[in-house]
Formats: structure tokens, C-alpha cells, sequence
């Protein structure tokens, strides 16, 4: 139980995180919040000296961080943190412990693998037919594509940090596939469910919106989802052709609820 609570709390907070600031493509700003000190500022050139990248980078990722409400000017060329960004710095202190970038990429490397790589087979048991969904190899090109990592990041965490979660299949030296075990799946499917999805919906929602991020994903359906709602709206005065996007919208409609009642009952 105690595991439970904290996999939930490391998993909440990472979740929180990449949702102000996207990990995998914000590790600049990341760093300068670990930088930044809570009670006072903060130049550029400290910035650029501390975190070792160029004045241009840290200067784009402190204006990304000001649009986002995390830091503010002091004066010319100096920086602090707002409230908010206090708050999201004591977040990543906290996971201080373990290397946050590396573990996020490893969440999103077992999600990724648990959506992509799985596929609903027909199980038999006795006079018993049913429908599971089963791990299935995938390569780690296929991988490295699908989770928008380098292969080379890719294999470092399969081959270190999944170790007990996947399994491996050496074809040739240039050749290599892995699959989740039985474990790497119950893990996955668990984070999914401190995410709000079941393992089914997460992988429609994937295969419509074509991307394997969970979170990513829901963005884009609803986004899809929205479009379609307003475009049903205006045509609706235009009888008789709105009814074919009125009939697609009922459709989709009735669907997402669907999906949505399978997420709350799983």
C-alpha cells in the first residue's frame, strides 16, 4: 500500500509538472527553476553560467517560463519566482531523489509501449472465448519513434531502468525488440488509471489523434471533438446538409461516452 501511495504521488506530480513544463522538450526551463532561488533574483548570466547553455537558449526559456506565470522581472536582465513557480520548484525538489527527466522518459517509454505495443487476441480456456489485450514485440525504431526519444535514450532505459518490465529480442547486432511482460503491463495499465484512462481508451484515443502520449492524446480528441461540435452548430440551419455532421457528431458523441464510461469502470 505504501508503494501504491507513493508510485501515485510521483506519478501526480509528474503529471502536474509536464503539464505547465512539457519534459520532453523543455529541459532548459526545468533547470532553471531547479536554479532560481526562492527569495531572490536571478540574472541571465548566473543562469547561463549555472545550467552551462548559451545566453540565447536561457534567455527563450525564461520568456517561455514569464508567459506561463512561473517567473517575473525584477530589473533589467534579473528574474524571480512567483508564487506558482515556487510552487512547481518544491514539486521537482521533491522528486530530488530520483532523476526526474530519466524517469518521465521511462514513463512514457512503458506507456507508449503498453498502447502501441499491445493487441487484443482471442483467448481460449477450456469451452471459455474471450477478448484480452496481449504484449506484442515491438522494435526499438519503432519505439524510439513512437515515444519521440532518441534510440539511443530509448535502449539506455529498456535495457536499465525496464529491465524487470520488458523483454528482450536480439536478431542481430542492429536488430533489437522488446515487449512487456505480464508485470510491465499491470504497471503501465495502473499509471493509465492514475491518469484517468483504461488501457482500451487510451489506445483508441491514440489511434485517432496519432500519437502514443496519453495526455497529448485526450488534447487533441477533444480539440477534434470541439471543431466538430462548432461545425455542427453553424450548419445546422442548412437543410438538409447538416445532417450528415449532425449524424457524425451523435455518432462521435455517443462513442466518447462510451469510452469514457469504460475509463470509469475500469
Amino acid at each position: 500500500m505504501e508503494k501504491k501511495n507513493e508510485l501515485k504521488n510521483i506519478v501526480g506530480k509528474l503529471k502536474r509538472i509536464d503539464g505547465i513544463v512539457d519534459f520532453a522538450r523543455s529541459d532548459v526551463q526545468l533547470d532553471i527553476l531547479l536554479e532560481m532561488s526562492d527569495d531572490k533574483p536571478t540574472s541571465i548570466s548566473e543562469l547561463s553560467d549555472k545550467i552551462k547553455a548559451n545566453r540565447r537558449a536561457i534567455v527563450d526559456a525564461v520568456q517561455k517560463l514569464k508567459a506561463k506565470g512561473l517567473v517575473d522581472i525584477k530589473r533589467k536582465g534579473e528574474y524571480i519566482l512567483t508564487l506558482k513557480g515556487k510552487s512547481l520548484r518544491n514539486d521537482l525538489l521533491s522528486l530530488k531523489g530520483i532523476n526526474i527527466y530519466r524517469s518521465f522518459q521511462a514513463l512514457r517509454v512503458l506507456l507508449v509501449m503498453a498502447i502501441a505495443g499491445t493487441k487484443e487476441l482471442k483467448i481460449k480456456e477450456g469451452k471459455r472465448v474471450y477478448k484480452e489485450l496481449r504484449p506484442v514485440w515491438l522494435s526499438l525504431k519503432e519505439i524510439s519513434i513512437l515515444s519521440e526519444l532518441p534510440v539511443e535514450d530509448v535502449k539506455r532505459i529498456l535495457d536499465t531502468q525496464l529491465t524487470e518490465y520488458v523483454m528482450k529480442k536480439t536478431l542481430d547486432e542492429e536488430l533489437v525488440d522488446y515487449k512487456l511482460t505480464e508485470k510491465g503491463l499491470d504497471i503501465a495499465e495502473k499509471i493509465l488509471a492514475e491518469l484517468g484512462y483504461s488501457l482500451f481508451t487510451a489506445k483508441v484515443f491514440s489511434i485517432i489523434t496519432g500519437t502514443s502520449d496519453p495526455l497529448i492524446a485526450t488534447r487533441r480528441y477533444f480539440t477534434l471533438y470541439a471543431i466538430l461540435t462548432l461545425f455542427t452548430i453553424l450548419t445546422a440551419p442548412l437543410y438538409p446538409w447538416h445532417l450528415i455532421p449532425s449524424l457524425l457528431w451523435l455518432v462521435i458523441t455517443i462513442y466518447t461516452a462510451v469510452l469514457l464510461a469504460i475509463s470509469f469502470k475500469r
